[in-house]
């Protein structure tokens, strides 16, 4: 689910959403827009950034497994 409009202004120490999208960006954190502008975070996302993941590259196909 996504985090509640408290718990991003906790996260990010504002509640303008310029300023939270600006601390979202600079902190590799995924987020979407909503049609206010609005960010949207899953609860996921925080907890793989703040455990110390990392983005996953797009993944390509592994063509050797098809050949057996």
């Amino acid at each position: 689910m996504f985090l509640t409009h408290d718990e991003l202004e906790e996260l990010t120490d504002s509640p303008r959403k310029g300023r939270q999208i600006e601390w979202l960006m600079d902190h590799g954190v995924r987020f979407v827009t909503s049609l206010s502008g609005r960010p949207k975070v899953l609860q996921a996302e925080v907890e793989r950034v703040m455990l110390g993941g990392s983005r996953k590259e797009k993944q390509q196909p592994n063509f050797d497994q098809l050949n057996g």
